[in-house]
């Protein structure tokens, strides 16, 4: 949804995890999970996307766990 030229509006996890509790959605939070590449590692900038994870109460999974390396979770 374009707002003006200059600003876009962005809806993200945590809107569509609101919206779905205000329409009643069942949110399954035990079996939902979030992806993401900023976990901590030594390789990564930060750890934003495990902290994300960790406020929503989701598990967390780096793409490379989901690719199969176990090493990187």
């Amino acid at each position: 949804m374009r707002v003006t030229d200059t600003h876009v509006v962005r809806f993200g996890a945590v809107s569509i995890l609101r919206v779905g509790d205000t329409l009643r959605f069942d949110t399954n939070k035990a079996e939902s999970f979030y992806v993401g590449n900023s976990a901590g590692r030594k390789t990564d900038g930060n750890d934003v996307d495990r902290q994300f994870a960790e406020r929503l109460g989701l598990k967390f999974f780096t793409e490379a766990f989901l690719k199969g390396d176990a090493s990187t979770r």
